[in-house]
C-alpha cells in the first residue's frame, strides 16, 4: 500500500507534453502554428519548422536568440 501512495505522489510531480501543434493568435491578427515539448525539468515552445520561440512582453511570439 505504501508503494502505491508514493506511486500516485510521484505522478502529481511530473507532466509529459504533448507536441501536438495548436493555433495561436498573434495581437495584429495573424495565427501561427505552435507545438510545446519537453517535461517537468525542461520545455520549449517551437514553430512549425522547428525554432524556438517565445512570447515577448507585447503578446507576440518571435523567435529566441539562443547563446551558448
Amino acid at each position: 500500500m505504501q508503494l502505491n501512495i508514493v506511486s500516485n505522489i510521484w505522478f502529481i510531480f511530473s507532466f509529459f507534453s504533448d507536441s501536438t501543434p495548436f493555433k495561436v493568435i498573434q495581437p495584429n491578427g495573424d495565427t501561427i502554428l505552435i507545438s510545446f515539448h519537453g517535461d517537468e525539468y525542461l520545455s520549449c515552445y517551437t514553430d512549425s519548422k522547428g525554432y524556438i520561440i517565445d512570447k515577448n512582453d507585447e503578446g507576440y511570439w518571435v523567435y529566441v536568440n539562443v547563446k551558448n
